[in-house]
């Protein structure tokens, strides 16, 4: 024997129409992908897989490309002035996390990958931004990237759906990321060359940098991987990076990295 119980009338009220109720959404998977430049000036890229869940708001999850390509900032004052930025407009947050791809020694190479971009980012104090793509449908200016205090395996993602970038962001076209060798046999995607611009290139929202290398001390990898230094262009003058005038910043790098 069923029984059927229904609601008293007057708090019928108190449920939201269909049309207003927030569904749960699923978490997304996709890519980041991070250029680098190689001993010999050479550009490739690199992918971490990850996933993310909504933490804080609507982030319009439905609406996010397959992939984000990443870009740093080139002030390590960066971190300070976004949180406070952060506190004041409150975007809706995300937390992502590197994801499980399988094969155990693909699964760990993505993990490294994803703890050196956070590293990097938080002993530099800086932030990272994903614009969305032309065909997304947004009319924000994408996602900003910031780490975790107390973790290198989440990073926290302000999603800025009609908001521009705050105006003391300025990016690197190329990210300053020391890629992580990845294991023979493996079904983790490889690294691949890339020409830039990436399809974000028709963003207009900043100044983005040129690059040029500084080698790291060591590396596991026979190729002799570099951090950028960059030099601010127009993002008019994209395609024509030896318009570039010079500057004196420099990356941090994180000394776990070298035993990757």
């Amino acid at each position: 024997m069923y029984m059927v119980f229904r609601l008293p009338t007057h708090l019928e009220s108190l449920i939201p129409p269909p049309s207003e109720q927030i569904s749960l959404s699923r978490p997304w998977r996709g890519a980041f992908v991070l250029n680098f430049v190689d001993g010999g000036a050479k550009s490739s890229s690199q992918e971490i897989c990850v996933t993310a869940v909504e933490t804080e708001g609507d982030s319009r999850i439905d609406l996010w490309p397959s992939q984000f390509y990443i870009y740093m900032t080139r002030d390590r004052s960066t971190l300070h002035d976004f949180q406070a930025w952060v506190r004041r407009h409150a975007p809706p947050i995300c937390t992502f996390l590197p994801d499980r791809i399988g094969e155990p020694n693909a699964t760990g190479a993505n993990q490294r990958s994803f703890a050196s971009l956070s590293r990097i980012l938080l002993l530099n104090q800086m932030v990272a931004i994903a614009p969305w793509a032309a065909s997304a449908r947004l009319p924000g200016a994408g996602v900003v990237l910031y780490p975790s205090q107390h973790s290198n395996n989440l990073l926290f993602g302000a999603i800025l759906l009609t908001l521009p970038f705050p105006d003391f962001i300025v990016v690197s076209p190329t990210a300053s990321f020391s890629p992580v060798p990845t294991p023979r046999h493996s079904t983790y995607p490889q690294p691949h060359h890339m020409a830039y611009p990436s399809p974000y290139a028709s963003t207009s929202h900043h100044i983005l940098p040129q690059i040029i290398s500084h080698q790291l001390p060591s590396s596991p990898s026979p190729t002799n991987y570099a951090y950028t230094t960059p030099r601010l262009i127009s993002a008019g003058s994209l395609q024509s990076p030896s318009m570039a005038g010079p500057s004196s910043w420099s990356v941090m790098t994180d000394p776990d990295d070298e035993h990757f």
